[in-house]
This record gives C-alpha cells, structure tokens and sequence, in this order.
C-alpha cells in the first residue's frame, strides 16, 4: 500500500468518520510501513523494505517517513540536524552516542513536530557562537536518557506552544539556561541540572509545567526562576507543579517565582544557596512539605502575593526564616521554624492572614510584627543532625502527632505523614485554640534584620574563580591606589532585566583609604546617579525601567581610580517579531500555516527582513535552499536555470519541494532573537517556472 494512500485514507476517514473496520485495517496496514533506518560512519546508504542504511543522521531524516524510526550506532557525529516529521531519533546511549557541532547552527532543532523521540544521545554545541544545543518549536517531543551540554542561550530553548517531556536526562555546563521554556507546557522528570552558567530551569508564560524528582544544583543564577515580566504591569500565566526536587548550592535562591498565576512547590528539599531558598513575589501558591534550610539569607520570602499557604514544613539554620511583606491571605500552619536569627517577620500584613500550629525552637527572636499565636509550641524538635543539614525527626520527637490534624509536624514527619494539600486553606481539627490573625502591632524593639542583606543583585557571578584574584582582595595594605569591590569584574555585560532591582556595594580594601566615600556616576552624566537609581552608604540601588533597555555603563570613581561594569538591560514582555519582507508587511490569516512568499526564476533575488523588538537582534536561518547565502537579515538566492526539469526527476521526499505543473516551493524558517526570546517565520519561496 503506498504512503500516499495511506497519508489520504488516514486524513478522510477520521473528517468523514466512516467505517471502524475499514479505518483499522488502513491504520494497520500504514503502520507496517514504519521502517528502521541505521545510521553508522562509513556506512553505504542501502535501502530494503523495512530497512535503510546511512552513514549521517540527517540524511536518515531526509529519506525517513512519519513513524519511521533512526538508529544511531556508536561514534561522533559532527552534525547539525533539524526534522519537521513524527520520527524517533535513538542513540545507543548518551555515553557512546554524541551529536556535536561548533558553527552557527542549533546542534538538534524541530519544528511542527506531532510526536517525536530524541533519546540515548550527548548533544553538544561545541562552538563559539551564540546558539543553543536544542531548540523545540512548536513541537511536541520526548526526550530521555540524554546529555545536554555547550548551549549559550540554553541547552534546551523550549517555545512557541511547545509540549515537551525531558526525562532522565543530565543538562549540564551551558553557558546561560540549562532549560529555557516560553509560552509552552513540559514535564520536567528525573533530570539532573547542574552547573549552568546562569538558572538552573527558567520558565515564561507557561502552562501545566511539572519539575519533579530532579537534582537542580551547582547553578551560577538560581535553581529555578519562574517570571511571567514586572508584576502590576503583565498578566501573569504560569501555572508550575515543583515537587520532590533536591535543590541545592545554586548562587542565587532555590525557587524564585517573580510573578505567575499558581505555583505548588510540594515536599521539595531547598538548601546551602548564597540567598535565599524561596522566594515568591505576585502569585498564589502552596508550599507543603518542604525542607528549606541552611541558606545563606532567608528561608521563605512572599512579598505582593495573595493566598498562599506554607504548610508542614522545616525552615531552619537561616537568617529570617519566614519574610512576609505586603501580603494578604497567608496561612502559615503546623511548620517547625528553627535555628534562625528571626523566626517571622512580617511587614504590612493584611488583615485575614492567619497563623497556627507552628513549633518555633532557639530562634534568637521568635516574631517580629506579630502577636504570639496561641496554638504555638516552644519545643525541641530533635532533628537527626543539624550539623549535617538532616532535619529528619528522632523517633522520640515531640513533633509527632502535634499538627492540627494530629499528624507530624515539619517537611519530614516521622509517621502517619498529612495528605498533599490542595488548597490553600487551614486545616481544623475537632477542637482548634483560636488562631492568630495578623495584627498591625509596633514591636517593642526596631528591627533592623527586616530586609535582606544587600547582594549583588541578581545578576552577578557571586564568586571569584582565580585564586590570586581572590588572594589579592583579601590582603589590605601592600598597595596604595584605593580598589573599588563592586563584584567579580567581567568583560561582558551583566543581564539585568526591567523592573528588577540592582544592588552594587562599594567599598575599598585599604585601611590608608579611611573609608572615603566611593564617588559613583553614570556615563555621560557628570552628576547622579542612572535614572531611578538611589545611591547611600556606597550602595547603588537601581531598578532599571523601559526607557534604559539595551547597553548601559556605570562607572565607579575613587580618586584617580575608575572602574566600568556595563549591564545588558532587558525587557521579556517584548519579544522580537518578524514583520516585512522587502518593506512588504508579511500578513498571515492563518498563524500555523507557513508564509509563502514568490520569487522570480533564473534572477538573483534578495530578501530583506525586517524585525522590531528590543536591540540587538540576530537573524538566523534553519532550512535553507541549495545554494542560498545568507548575511544578517538578508537572504540571497538564485534559483537554477533548469528548476522545472530537476522537479520532475526528484524522488518524492517530505524534505524535498513540493512541485505542481507551474511552481516549485522551496521552505525556509528565519528566526530572529535578542537574546532572551525569539520569533520564528516559517516561509515558502514559491518559483513559478512557466
């Protein structure tokens, strides 16, 4: 039966819902079809019946047919590779499987895929240039048993309505995301993400995404940072499950959510990060079962947020173990907070927030802002080792059974552990002591441990790599220039996107310097400070807003000393987006079906394609035609002079142009990116020969 008949018979039969017999047998027969493809250096192509052999994975991708599935023998392929088709790429194993490539084309890319596998491979770019490893666009994939290293934006830039599951696999080492997803849904499973130079996993405007049973650690940027744009400004969409997930020794915090719909970070241990372990702004939420602990600033942090509830949890061995600023709605219940500098502080806490059930054990100050709840307990709660970050209950531990719903309390229970909570609402026993309201009392005492410590922002290396650099800050007085810290310095810029807060401390190293203050200036300006920058105590604060996106300087001056530290601001709400060609306004009335676009045979033809969007933008090209060059957002083609007779002696091929009696058509995917998000126009160059 031929692939055309089954592709027609498969088509008609599901809109004219005809016969369930005739439908399986078709179905039937088309699935026999599939075939296996061996791809393997050196290798002769060959084809059977049910078999082909290649010696590159492209060209396997090229002759294979939806359903059709490529296996990958062991060895390097240095290859890029791309598919449009419903295929299953199968490595023989990530360790002895590697696709690798090092010029200016994504090392795997999909694009409309219905059903795809990528599996047992390494993919790695190996190049200088600014390419991710994997791109998924509108595509729904599996990808398992891999290893994902080398990306510059991400190691998988996941986007535009994307459904993809990434499972048991290691993305480790790419020089910014480990996993980017945008306007899309992903089931994040059993993966190990690691040493990324900038978040662990990074999340925009997505739905229904599950991070569970993962290692997120040893990220320079946070662990996971969710931020649908500014809050008060953009509609937040993102809906996020993080469950059973160890997150630790990230540079930044475990989990920053910045502005989402719904997140439920369920029975997730969060520790040993440089700030804090969970940080939610501007989203409701449940926090249930967690163990947060031993990082370097707070444990919890809910600042502008509504409903959320943090239930059954260990925070501990922290700064501040709860900060709750500017908040309503907050259920705080049946938690053990432990070993903290302060226990809870809260700050301009709405009326309807309550507190109960919380055991709170050698906090050097229990409550800041906030009456004593009746239902609190003072006990110790016998952790297995504080020393060794096991906060595991002793069998012997006052906790068990001590909840509102006579089961354990804390993120470890001992026995009869609660059920998964699903609401963000107190749970009552039979016989409840009034629970403790929020109340807008003055503490007796001025705290002055309410807000964070000053950091780097969040979007500085918190660490210095070379050893003699680190030796030479920390000795004092061989040198007599003063030094300005201000962070590690880098030669590229630091990101910083809109509406996210800069902090730079300043200070020098030398005594001799007598503490002088740091002058600070913004280039250009021979007075103040960046616009919307407050500048005390040799702290810089700065919020950057729209007016500031692109390259900006700020330069330190101490006496004759000047040090420059450029910022890459950024704004996430305003993607890049293709919209001329040749000054032609591309017009789609359908946005799934490609543009076409008719270009003259036998001329040299050039393409000019206009984007708009923060600056810089890069275009970049996925398909191309034989002999098409590209340079910036300029695409040059002529098409051969004999076009219509190489249309009727190639072998039909769902790669390969599609021909009708008076034209040829030629697709092309031009994309264009900022950096941070990207713009993808699938388009048809239709030659007319006649």
């Amino acid at each position: 039966m031929s692939k055309l008949f089954c592709d027609f018979y498969l088509n008609r039969f599901f809109r004219l819902r005809s016969s369930f017999l005739l439908l399986v047998l078709v179905s039937w027969s088309c699935l026999a079809m599939a075939k296996t493809i061996i791809v393997s250096p050196g290798r002769k192509v060959t084809t059977t019946s049910n078999q082909a052999n290649v010696p590159t994975i492209q060209q396997a991708i090229e002759v294979a047919h939806a359903g059709d599935t490529i296996k990958i023998m062991p060895g390097t392929y240095k290859e890029a590779v791309s598919f449009k088709k419903n295929l299953t790429l199968s490595g023989s194993g990530a360790d002895v499987t590697h696709l690798e490539y090092d010029r200016e084309r994504l090392v795997v890319s999909t694009s409309d895929v219905k059903q795809g596998t990528i599996q047992g491979l390494t993919i790695k770019y190996t190049g200088k240039g600014q390419r991710s490893a994997i791109w998924f666009f509108r595509s729904n994939i599996l990808l398992e048993n891999c290893v994902v290293s080398g990306g510059f934006y991400a190691g998988i830039y996941i986007t535009a309505n994307s459904n993809v599951t990434i499972r048991n696999c290691r993305v480790v080492k790419n020089r910014r995301i480990g996993i980017n997803i945008a306007n899309s849904t992903a089931n994040i499973v059993g993966c190990a993400i690691t040493q990324n130079e900038h978040h662990g996993l990074k999340l925009s405007k997505c739905r229904n995404t599950i991070i569970a049973k993962n290692q997120i650690s040893q990220n320079k940027w946070n662990g996971i940072y969710i931020s649908d744009g500014v809050p008060m400004k953009d509609i937040a969409k993102s809906t996020a499950t993080i469950r059973h997930n160890t997150i630790q020794d990230n540079k930044l915090n475990g989990i920053h959510v910045e502005l989402a719909k719904s997140v439920k970070i369920h029975q997730n241990t969060v520790q040993n990060h440089l700030g804090s372990g969970v940080k939610l702004e501007a989203v409701t939420g449940d926090l249930f079962l967690n163990v947060v602990t031993d990082n370097r600033q707070n444990g919890i942090v809910i600042r502008h947020s509504s409903q959320v509830l943090v239930d059954h949890s260990t925070i501990a061995s922290q700064q501040i173990g709860l900060l709750l600023e500017n908040s309503d709605n907050l259920t705080i219940q049946n938690n053990i907070i432990a070993f903290n500098s302060t226990g809870i502080v809260t700050k301009a806490i709405a009326v309807g927030s309550a507190f109960s059930y919380n055991n709170l054990w050698t906090n050097k100050q229990h409550y800041v802002n906030l009456k004593v709840p009746a239902s609190d307990t003072r006990l110790d709660p016998q952790f297995v080792s504080v020393a060794q970050m096991n906060y595991a209950l002793r069998p012997n531990s006052p906790m068990i059974g001590q909840a509102a719903d006579k089961t354990d309390l804390g993120g470890l229970p001992h026995s009869n552990p609660p059920t998964v909570a699903v609401q963000s609402t107190p749970v009552k026993p039979e016989s409840q002591p009034e629970k403790s309201v929020i109340q807008q009392v003055k503490p007796e005492t001025e705290i002055t441990t309410v807000d964070e410590p000053a950091t780097i922002a969040e979007i500085t290396e918190l660490e210095i790599s070379d050893s003699t650099e680190r030796d030479f800050l920390q000795t004092s007085a061989k040198f007599s220039d003063p030094t300005i810290i201000v962070a590690p310095l880098q030669k590229r810029p630091y990101l910083v996107e809109v509406g996210q807060t800069v902090q730079l401390v300043v200070k020098d190293v030398f005594p001799d310097f007598e503490g002088e203050k740091v002058e600070c200036q913004f280039e250009g300006i021979t007075s103040g400070y960046p616009e919307g920058a407050v500048y005390q105590n040799q702290v810089l604060e700065w919020k950057p807003n729209a007016g500031q996106v692109g390259t900006q300087t700020i330069k330190l001056q101490a006496e004759e000393k000047i040090s420059e530290i450029k910022f890459f601001v950024w704004q996430q709400n305003r993607p890049p987006r293709i919209i001329k060609i040749n000054e032609d306004p591309i017009v789609q009335t359908d946005k799934n079906a490609p543009v076409k676009y008719e270009i003259p045979p036998n001329k040299e033809t050039k393409l000019i394609f206009e984007a708009e969007g923060e600056e810089p933008l890069q275009f970049s090209y996925i398909f191309l035609p034989v002999g098409a060059k590209t340079k910036d957002n300029t695409l040059t083609w002529k098409p051969p002079r004999n076009l219509g007779a190489k249309q009727d002696d190639k072998s039909a091929s769902t790669d390969t142009p599609s021909r009708t009696p008076s034209q040829a058509e030629f697709p092309v995917l031009v994309v264009v990116g900022n950096g941070h998000e990207v713009d993808a126009l699938d388009l048809i160059l239709v030659v007319r020969f006649d």
